[in-house]
């Protein structure tokens, strides 16, 4: 099979699901070098893997007053003790993993736009993944 149509993934926040989600991106892992050049080194610049960095996670949402997800979010970003799990699933297809991801965030930004014309209004939340990620698969 050449591509996984992802239409209908979730994302959850302590287990409450996030109602309006647009776009679920995967979460990045990004490795930091970290130079060990010295001067025996013969004039080459030299580097060894360093920590990983989980990075942010933003999800563009349409805004939805009284959604549980969303209030969870907005509860969150004002409480700087509020470290929550994030669950991200695809969906249910037949012959295909259904593969998640799971990690540790807290929520950063939490913003939106209310534009003044033909446009739905929207979320937009920032969160820190802070810790590993997880990735696994359903069969």
């Amino acid at each position: 099979m050449a591509g996984f149509f992802a239409h209908g993934t979730t994302v959850t926040v302590d287990s409450i699901p996030i109602g309006g989600l647009l776009d679920v991106p995967i979460p990045e892992r990004d490795r930091e070098e970290v130079e060990t050049t010295a001067h025996d080194s013969d004039f080459n610049r030299e580097y060894v893997p360093g920590l990983i960095d989980n990075g942010t996670y933003e999800l563009p949402m349409r805004l939805i007053p009284d959604d549980p997800g969303q209030d969870r979010l907005r509860d969150a970003v004002g409480n700087p003790d509020d470290i929550f799990e994030v669950v991200v699933t695809t969906p249910e297809r037949e012959g295909m993993p259904q593969v998640f991801w799971t990690f540790m965030a807290w929520c950063k930004t939490f913003g939106g736009e209310l534009p003044w014309e033909n446009t739905a209004a929207s979320r937009n939340v920032v969160l820190r993944i802070t810790g590993a990620v997880t990735e696994g698969a359903i069969s």
